[in-house]
């Protein structure tokens, strides 16, 4: 026992002395390190404050004492990896799911009014000429507020606060239109339409765009843009359904309450799980992104290929507003006794067949032997005979419609695709 403990006590001692000795020379070290560096050995406290001068507290790997590097050479360092590899644990990823969401509840909220403001402007008594004008002011404004919250995003990369923002605000509006004194002021109704035009914009293209930009940094196999924005469909279609017995049953009022109660939720899914801007939406790999000046998107916007596409897209969006804005005015006023229901009931068979052209269209021409030309070709013979059907339908069976309405699965999945891509 006593043999035990006197040697134990030697190797304390002898290990207490290499410990010094090693201590001691890295202290030089430091030393030599600092005055390279024209400063005095800051390094000193730090590494009396790692533990190297108390044993007890000492690391070792392979019998050396294991300290830690001298401060102003790990701040370097950490900065130049900081630099070079941003870290990913702090980088916050948008949920695939909330992408779907969003696609769904935009899209729901906005069929309520889409599809069933013409009934609103119907029991105002308003002629189709007034209806028409109303109708006009509604995209032309989105295109101005698309244009307008779109820029806003480019430069600030704030997709959560703009979408918020204006949903909140485009509620508050969309219930102006319950007010007395719009109804039965022209004026004041056009206003706000004005006004619920321009905030309404950045749903649909900035949902978008944030689709584009999170399935390129997620880079997911097996989904694509047509995987989330299928999901449109599914609201579209489901809530015109609804909405048309809610109208039958309550009156069309409920189109607006059902709109803000929708939209609030959406407010909710972005709040809660879509993260902010950061530094990460404006560099990649900690390089700037490039934004392109007004110049150079004018320069690129009057090339041939564009204007000839936007061109294209023109004559063609005046055939979509045809169905788009007429149709329901068409059925509830060319056929003989239509009941309300059908409006929805037409809208979900059209969204029905929206779903598989929005999951297997990209087939069409990610394999290079088709193009996106014949595809749009295609679209548009579509459309035409789908024109031409509504106008030979019997107006005694408003029911047939809904034979037609498969046809818009291609006319409008298609296209959006083929457009974006």
């Amino acid at each position: 026992g006593p043999l035990m403990r006197c040697r134990w006590k030697i190797n304390a001692m002898s290990q207490k002395r290499r410990d010094s000795t090693h201590c001691v020379v890295v202290l030089v070290a430091v030393a030599c390190l600092s005055c390279l560096h024209g400063s005095r050995p800051a390094g000193f406290s730090a590494l009396h404050a790692a533990g190297c001068s108390h044993p007890q507290r000492s690391s070792f790997v392979s019998g050396r004492c294991k300290l830690p590097a001298c401060p102003r050479i790990q701040s370097r360092t950490s900065r130049d990896s900081a630099a070079a590899q941003p870290d990913q644990q702090s980088r916050a990823h948008t949920p695939l799911w909330t992408l779907k969401a969003t696609q769904m509840l935009i899209f729901a909220a906005n069929v309520c009014l889409a599809r069933y403001i013409t009934v609103y402007y119907d029991s105002l008594g308003l002629s189709r000429k007034v209806m028409g004008m109303l109708l006009v002011i509604m995209p032309m404004m989105s295109f101005v507020g698309g244009l307008f919250w779109s820029s806003v995003v480019d430069k600030s990369g704030a997709y959560r606060k703009t979408l918020i923002s204006t949903s909140i605000a485009g509620v508050a509006v969309v219930f102006a239109y319950l007010l007395p004194a719009v109804r039965g002021s022209l004026p004041l109704l056009v206003a706000v339409t004005t006004l619920h035009g321009f905030l309404a914009a950045p749903a649909g293209p900035i949902v978008d765009g944030l689709c584009l930009k999170v399935l390129a940094e997620e880079n997911v196999s097996g989904e694509a843009y047509g995987d989330q924005r299928l999901w449109s469909a599914v609201g579209w279609g489901g809530m015109a359904l609804v909405a048309g017995r809610l109208v039958d049953a309550f009156g069309t009022n409920s189109i607006f309450f059902s709109y803000a109660v929708l939209v609030l939720v959406n407010v909710f899914v972005i709040a809660r799980y879509i993260p902010g801007s950061s530094k990460s939406d404006s560099q990649d790999g900690g390089k700037e992104r490039r934004v392109l000046s007004t110049r150079e998107w004018l320069k690129m916007l009057c090339s041939f290929d564009s204007l000839w596409m936007l061109a294209n897209l023109l004559v063609y969006g005046v055939l979509v507003a045809l169905v788009e804005n007429f149709l329901n005015v068409f059925i509830m006023q060319d056929f003989v006794s239509p009941p309300k229901v059908i409006l929805g009931a037409a809208t979900a068979v059209m969204c029905a067949f929206e779903i598989p052209v929005f999951k297997y269209v990209g087939r069409l021409w990610s394999d290079g032997r088709r193009g996106l030309i014949p595809v749009l070709a295609a679209a548009e013979l579509v459309m035409a005979l789908r024109c031409l059907l509504y106008a030979v339908l019997p107006r005694h069976q408003p029911w047939l419609v809904l034979l037609v309405e498969p046809l818009h699965g291609f006319t409008f999945a298609a296209v959006w695709c083929a457009t974006v891509e």
